[in-house]
């Protein structure tokens, strides 16, 4: 069939096009101009075409095709299209693995976009629980009715993956009682339209939140075109549910991000929904939200930017909590240890979270012929009592309310990679292969890895589960709430 067409004469593509009526809503709403509709009904496509010859009518010369979408991978019509419509189609397909084939099978023949839309599912069960149901969720030929969260799922899989830019997904017209004709009880038989009083009675005072007739959604892969636009002229009362264009409304900042891994400490550890990472190493920020998105959509991410250079009016006291993990110790002097900890101080509203290599005990571990392996890198550590003093004042000129000083990460031995031959001038984790011999079998008494440090800056602040949180056996060096 598609041998005997010139698909250069056509903008646009409908997929199960049914009677053909779906086919002129490319133009009415999309300005297409000549479409190709595609249904796997013989009898239906016969019926369309019979239909599109009144090219007034249906405003454009266009033509239906019988073929089944789901082998409709050509590579000849790889972005051979304006857009892809898929009206009312999905649902009537075999699952959602299907569903997902046939989108993708859109996108790659798309260059601007792609619209869906199909009934509305998200409230089936709580109607099942009020005896009532929409009269399209109970029909035979309806296989496949998507909710918003199944169209989140796929979707972000494809902005994840790159074919898309972005998504919109969108209910329409608002279904507000029980009274109305697209209601029916749950014992109407299926595989009916509107009610009537033929059906059985039902109750018609019941009021309804959040319900619609349809779910819609657009998927952007040209992020040029006015989508807005199209969105407006798509016909009655719209609701956006997702707008993967939205900035996300980040509440945790991390600094010094790197490949990304300190980003999602914040959520994991202390509660954080959606974390913000800062990183001067544009290579690292390349890597980092690869990373996390592939794994996380945009629940994550890191930007590009200067910790000493952030816009204060931008970011003062708009984040619940600041993590610098490892961050500190790779500033080169005290004047920007302590900038860089005003300003996690001054863009928080809960609490400061700061990790490090832990000094502490580097003295105790000279004395057995050991160090930490990071004791002589390019490090600026400080100790716990460098750290005490400097937060007495800061809590004293009322910048902190309290603070918390503790160890973590016990390192119970010698045979420790954490450990390495104090004549060694390496500045690794212990590797046999490349390090002096040292004695495996020292037991410590009290050596750990890490710092840690919570600068509270309002009441109420669960610290104690925070701290809690953070991996491996503690150690409380000092807290001024109890001194």
């Amino acid at each position: 069939m598609f041998d005997d067409l010139n698909i250069d004469d056509y903008d646009y593509i409908d997929f199960g096009c049914s009677n053909g009526n779906s086919i002129r809503f490319g133009v009415d709403k999309f300005n297409g101009i000549r479409g190709i509709g595609v249904d796997i009904d013989p009898k239906k496509i016969a019926n369309a075409n019979e239909r599109l010859k009144d090219t007034q009518a249906h405003r454009g010369e266009h033509i239906a095709i019988n073929y089944d979408v789901l082998n409709l991978d050509d590579d000849s019509f790889y972005k051979k299209f304006r857009f892809t419509t898929c009206i009312h189609f999905l649902e009537h397909l075999f699952g959602f693995v299907d569903a997902k084939k046939a989108i993708e099978t859109a996108i790659k023949f798309s260059k601007e976009f792609v619209f869906i839309t199909q009934p509305f599912a998200d409230k089936d069960v709580e109607l099942f629980n009020q005896n009532l149901k929409t009269y399209y969720s109970d029909w035979t030929g309806h296989t496949n009715l998507m909710t918003s969260y199944d169209f989140y799922r796929i979707l972000r899989d494809f902005q994840n993956n790159g074919l898309i830019k972005e998504f919109i997904i969108f209910a329409n017209t608002p279904i507000l009682d029980s009274s109305s004709p697209f209601i029916h009880p749950l014992s109407a038989p299926y595989n009916k339209h509107e009610y009537n009083e033929e059906l059985p009675p039902k109750d018609t005072s019941i009021k309804f939140e959040g319900l619609y007739k349809d779910i819609g959604a657009f998927l952007i892969i040209d992020e040029d075109i006015p989508i807005d636009k199209y969105y407006k002229n798509v016909t009655g009362d719209k609701k956006i549910l997702y707008d993967s264009r939205k900035p996300v409304s980040y509440d945790y900042l991390d600094f010094g991000s790197g490949k990304g891994d300190s980003v999602r400490y914040g959520s994991d550890k202390f509660g954080g929904h959606q974390g913000l990472g800062i990183e001067i190493n544009p290579k690292l920020v390349e890597f980092a939200n690869k990373s996390l998105r592939e794994k996380f959509g945009k629940k994550y991410a890191v930007r590009k930017g200067d910790v000493f250079n952030l816009d204060n009016s931008k970011f003062n006291k708009s984040y619940r909590f600041t993590t610098a993990i490892h961050f500190l110790e790779v500033l080169n002097d005290e004047l920007n240890v302590k900038l860089a900890i005003n300003y996690a101080i001054n863009f928080s509203k809960d609490f400061v979270y700061l990790a490090q290599h832990n000094m502490d005990q580097n003295p105790e571990l000279n004395k057995m012929g050991l160090k930490y392996f990071y004791a002589d890198g390019n490090f600026n550590l400080k100790t716990s009592e460098e750290f005490k003093n400097m937060f007495e004042i800061f809590k004293e000129n009322n910048i902190i309310k309290d603070f918390v000083i503790f160890n973590s990460n016990l390192i119970p031995d010698s045979s420790s990679i954490f450990v390495i031959p104090s004549s060694s001038t390496l500045d690794k984790p212990y590797d046999v292969e490349k390090f002096p011999p040292k004695d495996m079998d020292i037991s410590f008494d009290g050596i750990y890895e890490n710092l840690g440090i919570f600068l509270i800056l309002k009441d109420n602040v669960a610290v104690d589960k925070y701290i809690s949180n953070v991996k491996g056996e503690k150690k409380i060096i000092y807290d001024s709430r109890k001194n």
